[in-house]
């Protein structure tokens, strides 16, 4: 799906409930290519949330 979708990076979640969660960020051409990724690779995924903009403070450590 490298045409379709890419996987640029992903969060762990420390859960109030003491699970753990996760975000994952993608660049894609639509919503069903972001889920179509995740399900292909057996990773939970259930809800699309788009990007309004980006606010880069300082690069990632």
């Amino acid at each position: 799906m490298s045409d379709q979708v890419r996987w640029i990076r992903s969060y762990v979640l420390d859960e109030e409930n003491r699970t753990l969660g996760t975000v994952y960020i993608y660049q894609a051409v639509d919503q069903d290519a972001i889920m179509e990724h995740p399900k292909r690779a057996d990773l939970p995924a259930d809800e699309v949330i788009r990007v309004a903009d980006t606010v880069l403070v300082r690069d990632d450590p």
